[in-house]
């Protein structure tokens, strides 16, 4: 293995190491804030968790209409209606990606848990996410924007 080679791999197992530290913050804090077990293998590769999240956001945009909320109690009401009329997808598995997503990967979840992380935070007051079926046959996005909270939805 000649030098270049050498210093690529060393950068290849920093970057490995850099993920797997942060995966294990996400792991804890998923424990900790939400009450949810997830696992090394929940998350999605990062080539994987890229591509997905560029086509998830990519469908997000493309829809006419985001619905707007002025607050996040606002937001809640809309995320507790959409929840109810989609009882049938509850258990469907989905990849959720949020503002750690470029240096964890996505995160498999069912769609059940992923409306638990998004109430959780709307009592926080911040909710910022995107969630897609792994073949994008639905999605949703809430977006924080600077005056108000954008929930765009998809096939859903």
């Amino acid at each position: 293995m000649n030098q270049e080679e050498r210093k690529q791999r060393m950068c290849e197992l920093i970057s490995q190491n850099g993920r797997r530290r942060s995966r294990e913050r996400k792991i804890s804090l998923f424990a900790d804030h939400y009450h949810l077990q997830i696992r090394e293998s929940d998350f999605i590769s990062m080539e994987q968790s890229h591509a997905l999240k560029r086509r998830g956001y990519d469908l997000a945009w493309r829809q006419l209409v985001g619905m707007h909320c002025k607050d996040t109690p606002e937001l809640e009401h809309e995320l507790k209606q959409l929840m109810a009329n989609n009882q049938h997808l509850l258990n469907s598995q989905v990849l959720y990606f949020d503002c750690d997503s470029n240096s964890t990967g996505g995160i498999a979840l069912s769609l059940a848990q992923v409306f638990h992380i998004a109430f959780l935070e709307c009592r926080k007051g911040f909710v910022d996410f995107l969630m897609v079926e792994k073949t994008l046959a639905f999605g949703m996005c809430v977006d924080d924007e600077e005056h108000d909270i954008v929930l765009t939805v998809w096939r859903m």
